[in-house]
C-alpha cells in the first residue's frame, strides 16, 4: 500500500494500526480499511472499551483479511458479534473491489487468485491508479482542514 495512505491509517486509528504495522494489500482497499477502522472504534466507544488491535491486513485467495486480537466477550458484551460481522463486511466487499485501484472487480486466477477490474487485469499485471490515489490524498487534507476549522468554530464558544 502506498506509504502515504498507510501512515493516514496509522495516525487517524492508532489505537488499532501500530505504527510499526506493515500492509500487504493493495491501494484499491484503503477506502474499505479505514470504513472498517472507523466502525471498529465507533463499536469499541458504544461498548465503552478499547477498539481491538489489527494483528495482520492482508490479501489472501483474492480477498481482503483482516485480523485481529482475539476479544474479551466479558469486556466487550453484547458487541462480539457485531465487531466480527463488520470485518466479515469489509472482507466480502473487498471481493468485488479492485485492489489495485478501488475501482469495481472480482476474483481473477492466473498464477494465484487476486481481485482486480477489468483494467488493471487487461495485461495480466495491475495497474498503478495514481489519480485515484491521488484523490484519497486530497480527500485526507481535506479533512485535516475541516477538522481544524471545526475546533477553531469550537473555541468561539
Amino acid at each position: 500500500m502506498n506509504e502515504q495512505l498507510e501512515q493516514y491509517l496509522k495516525d487517524n486509528y492508532p489505537e488499532i494500526i501500530p505504527e510499526n504495522f506493515y500492509f500487504e494489500c493493495g491501494d484499491g482497499w484503503f477506502l474499505i480499511i479505514d470504513a472498517l477502522c472507523s466502525k471498529l472504534r465507533g463499536l469499541a466507544d458504544r461498548a465503552k472499551t478499547e477498539p481491538p488491535t489489527a494483528s495482520q491486513i492482508k490479501e489472501k485467495f483474492g480477498g481482503l483479511r483482516f485480523y485481529i486480537d482475539p476479544l474479551d466477550s466479558l469486556e466487550w458484551g453484547e458487541y462480539v458479534d457485531a465487531v466480527y460481522a463488520v470485518v466479515n463486511m469489509a472482507e466480502t466487499l473487498s471481493f468485488r473491489t479492485c485492489e489495485s485501484c478501488g475501482r469495481a472487480g472480482f476474483p481473477r486466477d492466473a498464477k494465484w487468485t487476486k481481485c482486480y477490474c477489468r483494467w488493471c487485469a487487461t495485461d495480466g499485471r495491475p495497474t498503478f491508479n495514481q489519480e485515484w490515489v491521488n484523490g484519497c490524498l486530497e480527500m485526507i487534507e481535506e479533512e485535516k482542514v475541516h477538522k481544524r476549522q471545526y475546533k477553531e468554530w469550537q473555541g468561539e464558544f
